[in-house]
């Protein structure tokens, strides 16, 4: 008779005897994986949507035109699955409207946006 040796492959070729290490890459994508196909998934925004989420947080003010706070532009992008912050939400005004100068009338984050002509119009 043969003694068994005791650091001996398991019987059944399938039973792994400990988990596999994984990279931290491979781990990420497994998680991915799982979280989008078994627990139902997010849904991720998209760019267009950012300026859906501008135009509807545009308010008619009588004394004003045309303006957009920094809350409101927030809160719409809240609602399509964007999370920026005030700071986040100003940059995007600066670098993306042409037709739209700062009017707030005190410092911080919370800005007013009035849309002006800029053809020189009344």
């Amino acid at each position: 008779m043969l003694a068994k040796q005791k650091n001996a492959a398991p019987s059944n070729p399938l039973q792994i005897s400990s988990p596999p290490r994984l990279d931290q890459n491979r781990h990420m994508i497994l998680l991915f994986i799982h979280t989008v196909f078994l627990e139902g998934g997010f849904i991720m925004a998209r760019d267009y949507e950012i300026k859906h989420a501008f135009m509807n947080a545009m308010r008619r003010d009588p004394r004003q035109g045309v303006i957009v706070t920094t809350q409101e532009f927030v809160h719409q992008l809240e609602l399509l699955n964007w999370h920026f912050s005030l700071r986040e939400a100003n940059q995007w005004i600066k670098t993306n409207t042409v037709t739209f100068r700062d009017a707030s009338t005190q410092e911080g984050e919370a800005k007013t946006y009035r849309q002006f002509n800029p053809n020189g119009g009344i």
